[in-house]
């Protein structure tokens, strides 16, 4: 009986399904990365509209010629959320976003109260998430 010897064609499929098993553990680890990104993202966003509203409620209110006046920090909706380089370990990403100082102003606390906020100031924030133990930080 004669040794059995895999053939060239065999080999290489072996080898270009191991090769694609390899590919497929990091993409499938990338995209539970990604998926959790957007998840974080949006619950760090969350957070904000709810820290935005707790400010809007504790505004020191100034007496002012006209009123009164009160600012508080709040941010705009909009955010970005993008993976970095992939191949970096551990994996990061950057939340970008905006933090507004917002003013309200009334001849009374209860008329600025009610008054839409104007913005005064808005600064550009980007925050640098790094992913470990299956979590973004």
């Amino acid at each position: 009986m004669g040794i059995l010897r895999p053939t060239c064609a065999a080999v290489a499929a072996a080898a270009a399904l191991a090769a694609s098993l390899l590919a497929a553990a990091p993409a499938a680890a990338q995209a539970e990365a990604k998926q959790a990104l957007d998840a974080a993202c949006r619950a760090r966003m969350q957070s904000f509209a709810e820290v935005e509203a707790a400010n809007a409620e504790r505004i020191v209110w100034e007496v002012v010629p006209g009123g009164v006046r009160g600012t508080y920090l709040g941010y705009a909706p909009g955010f970005g959320c993008r993976m970095g380089d992939p191949d970096r370990d551990p994996p990061t990403a950057r939340l970008s976003y905006q933090e507004v100082v917002y003013e309200k102003r009334g001849d009374s606390v209860r008329a600025a109260t009610a008054a839409a906020p104007k913005p005064l100031e808005i600064r550009e924030v980007t925050v640098i998430l790094v992913f470990r133990d299956g979590h973004w930080r």
